[in-house]
C-alpha cells in the first residue's frame, strides 16, 4: 500500500466505529472524521482564558490545561466529530482516544473469517433434529397456563410427516474427448456427476500471462511453484477443450494498486487475452482492486487463485482436481459452454416449436442507508439459445439518509429493456416466454414487487415489443432464508439423514391460497441441507405444478462453475454474484468519498427512523458502468469477448493489403446505397499510439457508419460502437445539417445499424467532419482493419477519406 493511501484505507476502516475519551471526567463519544499533523506540530488558536488569540500546540495544551504529559507527542492527532455537530471537529492525541467496547462489527468478512464462521456453524442432520426436538421438550406446551387459558393445544410429541416426490435429474451433455464432434452424456447421480470429456464450447488461447502479487518479494521456493503451475495450466486444460498456443509471459509485482494496474495495461497492449493473477499472502482488497481494474478500467479478463491453495494442492492428483475445478470458470469467463441442459425436456404439455424462453434472475441487498452505503441490485437475463451465457446490470440505491432502503428495484423496466435488446442481438428474433427468478424478497413485499417489479416488466415489453404479440410473463419469488427443515428418517437404523436432491414438497405445509413449494436441489456437503421456497407470484404462461419444479430443477444443474446442481436456479445464482461483485467494484469511489474527508458524514444508529416511509421517488440509482467491451457478458465471471462474437462480425471481404501507408482509402465521388464492408490489413512502421480517422462529407445527405473493428491476431483492439455513446470515438469539428439535426453528426443512434442496435449517423455540410480513435500499434505487427459504410440516397456531393497516422 502506497504512503498516500495508508491514510485512506485506516479511514475506511474506522469510519463506522465509536471512540470515547474520559480525560475530561466525562464520558464523550466521537466518530473518526480523520487524521492531522502530530501533536507537537499541530497548532491551534485559544479560545478563552487570558492566553485567548495566542497559538499553542496540542502538547502544550494538554499539559497546561489537563496536566498531561503525552508519551507519544510524535503521533498524528486525530480529527472527531460528534454526529450531532458534524461541523465541529475536535483534535485529540491519539494515545487519549479508546474505541468503545461491545460494538457490533457491520464490516464483511475476510475470506478466513467466513470458513471459519461455516466451520462452527455446521450441524449435522441428526444433531440438529435432536436440538430440535430439546427445544420443543423445553418449552412444556402442555403445561403453559396462557396457553390452557386461550384453549391452545399444541401437538409436539412428533415431527409432522409429510409426503414428497422426488424429481429426474436432467441430463448433461458434453463433447468427447476422442472425438469433439460426438455428444456425450453424463448421468447425474446424488446431486453430481463427473467431467470426463470437453467442453460444448471453447476458445483458443494465444497470449496469456501469469503473474505472482505478493506483500513482498517472493522467494526461490514460490517463484518455482508459481512456474511449475504456469507449465502445468495449457496440459491440464487441453483435456477440456480449451487451448494454449503459447507459454506464459511470467511477471511478478508488488500488491500496490498502481503497480498492478500498470502491469495489466502494459499486457493489454501485448495482447494478452487473459491474466492469471496468484496472490501470495494479500488481503481480499487487492483482489478487489484486481477485479476493478479489470471489469470497470481495462475490460481484462482476469483469473485469481491464492498461492496457499497451490501449496495444499502441489501434488498430482490434487492439482488435477485443482485445474478441474478452475477450467470451469476459466472457460466461463472466456465466453466458452461447459455442459449443456435440454431445458425444455422440463414441460410436459406439447411447447410449440415457436416457443423461445429467456430466463431471468434477479437480486436485491436490503441495507440502512445511514452510513452511505447504498443497496445493490443485479438483473441478469440470458442471451443465447442455450441459456448458458448471460448478461447483466447491477445499479445502486441510495435511500434518503437515516432511512431503510427499499426491497424493489427502481426503473427495472429500462434494464429488462435492455437485456431483451441483448438476446434479441444474439439470437435475432425476441423471445414469447420470460421466465423470471426474483431473490431477496420478505414475506410482506410480495405485494409491492407485484404492484411496481411485474408492472415494470410489462412496461418494458411494451416499449419494446410495440404492436407485436407481448411475451407471456412467469414470475417466481425464491426465499432463501427460511426456518423450515425437512428431514428423512431410517426405520432400520432409527437416525435421520438430509433429504435426497430433487426432494420437492407441495402439500400440507404450504399456503392454500398460493402457488408455492419447497425444493432441496442440491446434496448438502456439510450440517443439514436447506430447501428453497418457491412462490409463483404471477404466472401467465400456464406452467403446471409439474413443469415449474422440474424447470426449476433443471436450471439448478447449470451452473458453470461446478459439476453439481446447486441450491438456486443459476440465473437467480449469478445475480446474486452480480451483488457481491457489486458491493466491492467501487474502488475509486470509495477512495474518493474518503478524500472528501466526510464532508456527508456517518449519523449514529440512534439517529435512525426504521418507520419513515420510503418510496421508490425517494431513491436515487446509480448504475455501475464497465469496461463498454465486457458490459453485456457474463461479467460476474470476468469474461470478455475479445472477437468473434455477433455483436462484432469478422469481415465478409478480403481484406486489402496496405503496408504501411497513412492512407486506407480515398474518394472524390460517389454513392454507396447499402451497406458495404471495407477491410484492409497493414504493417504498423513504429511502435506507439496510431490514429484511425474518417472524414465524411455529404451536402445533403447521411453517411451511416459501424462495426468498425481492427485486430491484431484474434484480439480485438477497438470499439464497435455497440455501446448508446460515442466513446472512445472523439468528435472533430462539425457542420451538420439544419434540418437533420436530431442526429447530430457522430451522435450513436438505432437507426439502420449494420448489427446489434448502435452505429454511427454522420451529416456534413459544407465541410469535412471527422471521426478518430486511437490504438496502440507494435512496430511490425499486423492489423486487419475492417469497417461497414452506407450513404443514403440523397447524397450530391459525398467524398471520405480513411487514414491512419
Amino acid at each position: 500500500i502506497s504512503p498516500n493511501d495508508q491514510p485512506l484505507l485506516v479511514r475506511k476502516i474506522l469510519k463506522s466505529i465509536w471512540f470515547v475519551t474520559t480525560h475530561t471526567n466525562q464520558v464523550r463519544k466521537y466518530r473518526l472524521k480523520s487524521f492531522g499533523r502530530s501533536s507537537n506540530e499541530h497548532r491551534f488558536s485559544q479560545d478563552h482564558g487570558e492566553n485567548q488569540g495566542e497559538q499553542i500546540n496540542v502538547t502544550d495544551y494538554f499539559r497546561e490545561k489537563w496536566n498531561i504529559r503525552l508519551r507519544y507527542p510524535h503521533l498524528p492527532v486525530v480529527e472527531l466529530f460528534n454526529p450531532v455537530d458534524k461541523n465541529k471537529s475536535h483534535f485529540l492525541p491519539m494515545e487519549l482516544v479508546t474505541v468503545d467496547e461491545w460494538q457490533r462489527s457491520l464490516k464483511p468478512l475476510t475470506t478466513e473469517q467466513r470458513a471459519k464462521v461455516t466451520k462452527k456453524t455446521v450441524v449435522k442432520p441428526g444433531e440438529r433434529f435432536g436440538m430440535i426436538r430439546r427445544v420443543i421438550d423445553e418449552c412444556r406446551f402442555d403445561q403453559d397456563s396462557y396457553l390452557q387459558k386461550f384453549g391452545i393445544k399444541v401437538h409436539s410429541n412428533d415431527m409432522l410427516k409429510i409426503a414428497a416426490r422426488i424429481l429426474t435429474p436432467p441430463d448433461i451433455k458434453y463433447k468427447s474427448a476422442k472425438d469433439n464432434q460426438r455428444d456425450v452424456i453424463e448421468k447425474v447421480q446424488i446431486g453430481k456427476w463427473y467431467l470426463n470429456n470437453q467442453f460444448n464450447k471453447t476458445r483458443e488461447i494465444r497470449i496469456w500471462a501469469l503473474v505472482l502479487v505478493s506483500q513482498k518479494e517472493p522467494d526461490a521456493r514460490q517463484v518455482g511453484l508459481a512456474r511449475d503451475f504456469a507449465s502445468k495450466i495449457p496440459k491440464a486444460m487441453s483435456r477440456y477443450g480449451v487451448r494454449f498456443n503459447s507459454a506464459a509471459i511470467e511477471k511478478s509485482d508488488a500488491a500496490v494498486p498502481d503497480t498492478i494496474l500498470a502491469r495489466m495495461n502494459e499486457l493489454k497492449m501485448l495482447g494478452c487475452e487473459v491474466i492469471i493473477y496468484i496472490l501470495n499472502q494479500v488481503g481480499d482488497d487487492i483482489y478487489h482492486v484486481i477485479k476493478y481494474f479489470g471489469n470497470v478500467k481495462l475490460g481484462m479478463v482476469t483469473q485469481c487463485t491464492r498461492f496457499d491453495k497451490l501449496f495444499a494442492n502441489n501434488e498430482p492428483r490434487k492439482m488435477d482436481m485443482y485445474i478441474q475445478n478452475l477450467v470451469q470458470k476459466f472457460n466461463a469467463k472466456l465466453g466458452g459452454i461447459n455442459q449443456l441442459v435440454s431445458l425444455m425436456r422440463a414441460l410436459t404439455s406439447s411447447s410449440p416449436r415457436t416457443d423461445i424462453f429467456m430466463f431471468f434472475g434477479i437480486d436485491c441487498t436490503r441495507t440502512t442507508c445511514s452510513r452511505e452505503q447504498p443497496s445493490i441490485a443485479a438483473i441478469i437475463g440470458s442471451k443465447d439459445s442455450t441459456s448458458t451465457q448471460y448478461a447483466g446490470r447491477v445499479v445502486q440505491q441510495y435511500c434518503p439518509k437515516g432511512k431503510i432502503s427499499v426491497e424493489i428495484i427502481k426503473d427495472l423496466h429500462i434494464y429488462v429493456r435492455e437485456l431483451l435488446h441483448e438476446f434479441s442481438h444474439h439470437n435475432t428474433h425476441l423471445p414469447n416466454k420470460l421466465v423470471f427468478y426474483r431473490a431477496g424478497v420478505d414475506d410482506g413485499s410480495f405485494q409491492k414487487v407485484l404492484d411496481n417489479e411485474v408492472r415494470a416488466i410489462q412496461r418494458a415489453c411494451k416499449e419494446l415489443y410495440g404492436y407485436n404479440e407481448l411475451p407471456k410473463i412467469c414470475f417466481t419469488i425464491v426465499k432463501k432464508h427460511h426456518n423450515t427443515r425437512f428431514f428423512t428418517w431410517d426405520k432400520q437404523s432409527n437416525q435421520t439423514h438430509n433429504i435426497q436432491p430433487g426432494t420437492v414438497i407441495d402439500t400440507d405445509i404450504i399456503s392454500p391460497n398460493g402457488f408455492d413449494f419447497y425444493l432441496n436441489s442440491h446434496a448438502a456437503i456439510q450440517g443439514t441441507s436447506r430447501p428453497m421456497l418457491y412462490h409463483v407470484l404471477y404466472d401467465d404462461i400456464g406452467f403446471t405444478p409439474d413443469e415449474i419444479q422440474q424447470l426449476t430443477y433443471y436450471l439448478c444443474h447449470t451452473d458453470v462453475r461446478c459439476t453439481k446442481s446447486v441450491s438456486v436456479p443459476a440465473p437467480v445464482h449469478y445475480a446474486t454474484l452480480c451483488v457481491s461483485r457489486g458491493l466491492n467494484l467501487d474502488y475509486e469511489g470509495q477512495m474518493s468519498n474518503e478524500q472528501r474527508s466526510f464532508s456527508v458524514s456517518d449519523v449514529g444508529e440512534e439517529l435512525l427512523d426504521e418507520n419513515v416511509v420510503v418510496t421508490l421517488d425517494d431513491v436515487q440509482t446509480i448504475k455501475i458502468n464497465f469496461n463498454p467491451s465486457i458490459e453485456n457478458t457474463m461479467w460476474l465471471f470476468g469474461q470478455i469477448d475479445h472477437a468473434f462474437n455477433p455483436t462484432t462480425p469478422t469481415p465478409t471481404c478480403v481484406p486489402t493489403s496496405v503496408g504501411s501507408v497513412s492512407t486506407l482509402f480515398t474518394t472524390s465521388s460517389g454513392s454507396i446505397t447499402s451497406y458495404t464492408c471495407f477491410a484492409y490489413e497493414w504493417a504498423s512502421p513504429t511502435a506507439g499510439s496510431d490514429t484511425l480517422a474518417f472524414n465524411f462529407r455529404n451536402d445533403t445527405g447521411l453517411w451511416y457508419l459501424d462495426d468498425v473493428l481492427v485486430y491484431a491476431g484474434a484480439v480485438q483492439m477497438l470499439s464497435n460502437i455497440q455501446v448508446s455513446k460515442l466513446v472512445p470515438f472523439r468528435l472533430g469539428q462539425e457542420q451538420h445539417r439544419i434540418d437533420h439535426v436530431q442526429f447530430f453528426p457522430g451522435q450513436v443512434a438505432s437507426n439502420s445499424p449494420h448489427s446489434g442496435i448502435h452505429g454511427v449517423i454522420h451529416g456534413s455540410n459544407g465541410c469535412t467532419d471527422e471521426i478518430s480513435q486511437q490504438l496502440i500499434a507494435t512496430a511490425g505487427k499486423v492489423y486487419i482493419e475492417s469497417f461497414w459504410l452506407k450513404s443514403d440516397s440523397t447524397g450530391s456531393v459525398i467524398s471520405w477519406t480513411v487514414t491512419l497516422s
